[in-house]
């Protein structure tokens, strides 16, 4: 009757999984104090969450609701990644068998890929196979200056990511690689001319974390004597976290030279890069740790991060935040200042990273062979010398830079800071060279005309442009660049990566048409190269021209 029917339609709603979650949770607060319960010993031993911030259980729920998107119930595993749109649809039936089966999900290949919906519709399921494991993680850090109090913070937020790998560790588990990915650690500390304490506060700030710790084991080594290194800290007991920090001096100033020299030093080939006044967000290491070992064709994998300051006086302009991990003073609300959000499609990372860095340095993980095998950072370039090292990497290995999508960075912001006055101007002129550079391998010799130092400048900063012509330039060697991009990377470019390049192009032509009739009142080959590659957007042509001429 109708009470069945409701029934049926109440365990057919698509949210019915969270629903009962919530129901469950409720029950189990209210049970929490009674022992003989089950449900509230659990509740009891564990910090139960209906949005738990840190996964511990991935669930494929068969709902109805990929009808109503047009869409299949599941997908079969991505077996390329360049082909990641591909898949076959998998019927329920097919799913339970799986189940019965004992088929299980592959936890660490969800962990490294991104998705574009809350509603994932690809199944990955474990095959056993060899995923890449490492033998311990380095984290190399320059430090100039801190000031102390942020180098505090900042590797406070480094030595607690395996301390909340072993935390989170279910250790009652039976698995062949029962162990911590990011034990051992070593942390890199690299002396760059560094005269306001920060390295000593940091290796203090260390030193107590492991005395009050039972699970970190700590030695301290400062190489910055020519003699034997002197052993600061050395821990005797026996640990499931082991950190060794080594301190070692720059050959030369700079960050490039700061950064080739701590290279020397890493032990393992895995490197994660941190500066010294930035705080690493909870999970970061490991989330990149899972993507490196799950995706072995990538060199380089970056995270997204926020730009924050701290806050001044009771402006509420910008929306503020307490960062995690807080130490003393830095514990103070900050002022949030701006996102990154790098592309996690490595074929359109390589094609955007051709105008402008889209990867935040102090996020990355890299493998340090990868690095060494383009001969590192050029010392020469003082701002850009990342920028110019992913640039290099590219052009050998298009697919080899990405980004998992979580926030591992908060990045602070200082007057003095590369992007600051003096700084940001050097910063764009290396900047411009770089990409001058890199455009460059993709014009052949009877299209030289089309590549001039000016050209590359409006393509960065089309705003800028002095002139018409400079614009209707940029836009004839954009279509250029993208036809040559495309067609030397066919056989790696999966469609939606080719999709998105369309339309990033598109957007660059339309910004530049759009200009030449703000700023010169005229419609040349740059209107004209937009309106045959988006004949769909007239209405948009039209509107603009009415606005200018009003």
């Amino acid at each position: 009757g109708k009470e069945q029917t409701k029934s049926l339609l109440s365990y057919s709603h698509p949210n019915r999984l969270e629903i009962t979650g919530n129901v469950v949770l409720a029950e189990a607060e209210k049970e929490a104090r009674a022992p003989s319960s089950e449900l509230g010993s659990l509740a009891k031993r564990c910090n139960l969450n209906a949005a738990p911030t840190r996964p511990f259980l991935l669930i494929l729920a068969i709902n109805r609701v990929q009808d109503v998107c047009n869409a299949p119930i599941a997908k079969a595993s991505r077996s390329n990644e360049s082909t990641s749109n591909g898949g076959v649809a998998v019927e329920p039936a097919e799913l339970l068998n799986y189940l019965h089966e004992g088929k299980r999900l592959d936890i660490d290949a969800y962990r490294a890929l991104h998705f574009n919906s809350s509603h994932v519709g690809d199944l990955i399921l474990s095959d056993d196979k060899d995923v890449a494991t490492f033998s311990g993680v380095s984290v190399l850090i320059p430090v100039h200056k801190g000031p102390k109090e942020c180098a505090a913070h900042a590797i406070k937020s480094i030595l607690m990511q395996p301390i909340d790998e072993y935390e989170g560790h279910n250790w009652g588990a039976k698995s062949e690689n029962d162990r911590l990915l990011l034990s051992p650690m070593q942390v890199v500390l690299v002396d760059d001319r560094c005269t306001d304490g920060s390295i000593e506060t940091m290796t203090g700030v260390a030193i107590t974390m492991a005395e009050s710790s039972t699970v970190i084991g700590l030695t301290i080594r400062d190489m910055r004597s020519r003699l034997e290194p002197v052993i600061i800290e050395s821990s005797a007991k026996e640990s499931a976290v082991d950190i060794t920090i080594d301190i070692v001096p720059s050959g030369k100033s700079g960050v490039a030279s700061a950064l080739n020299t701590g290279l020397q030093f890493c032990s393992y080939d895995i490197v994660a890069r941190m500066d010294a006044d930035d705080v690493s967000c909870p999970g970061r290491l490991l989330s990149q740790v899972h993507a490196l070992g799950q995706r072995p064709e990538l060199s380089v994998i970056g995270t997204s991060s926020l730009l924050f300051r701290r806050k001044i006086g009771g402006s509420e302009t910008n929306a503020t935040l307490k960062l995690p991990f807080s130490t003393g003073n830095t514990g103070t609300t900050v002022e949030l200042l701006r996102s990154s959000l790098p592309s996690a499609d490595p074929g359109f990372v390589a094609w955007v990273m051709l105008f402008s860095c889209c990867l935040s340095h102090p996020t990355v993980m890299f493998r340090k062979s990868a690095i060494d095998d383009i001969g590192g950072y050029d010392e020469s370039i003082s701002r850009a010398e990342d920028y110019d090292l992913w640039n290099r990497l590219l052009l050998k290995h298009p697919r080899s830079i990405a980004s998992v999508p979580l926030i591992g960075i908060f990045h602070r912001k200082h007057s003095d800071s590369s992007t600051s006055g003096a700084n940001s101007t050097k910063q764009d002129l290396e900047g411009s060279k770089t990409s001058f550079q890199a455009i460059q391998a993709f014009i052949n010799d009877s299209e030289s005309g089309l590549l001039h130092v000016a050209t590359v400048a409006t393509l960065k900063k089309p705003d800028m442009a002095s002139s018409q012509a400079e614009l209707d330039n940029a836009a004839r060697l954009l279509v250029r660049i993208e036809r040559s991009f495309v067609d030397r990377h066919s056989d790696v470019l999966s469609e939606r990566e080719t999709t998105l390049i369309r339309l990033d192009c598109d957007a660059r032509i339309s910004e530049l048409a759009t200009l030449c009739i703000q700023k010169f009142g005229r419609r040349a080959c740059a209107w004209r190269i937009w309106s045959d590659r988006c004949p769909d957007k007239n209405l948009e042509r039209l509107a603009l021209v009415c606005h200018v001429a009003m």
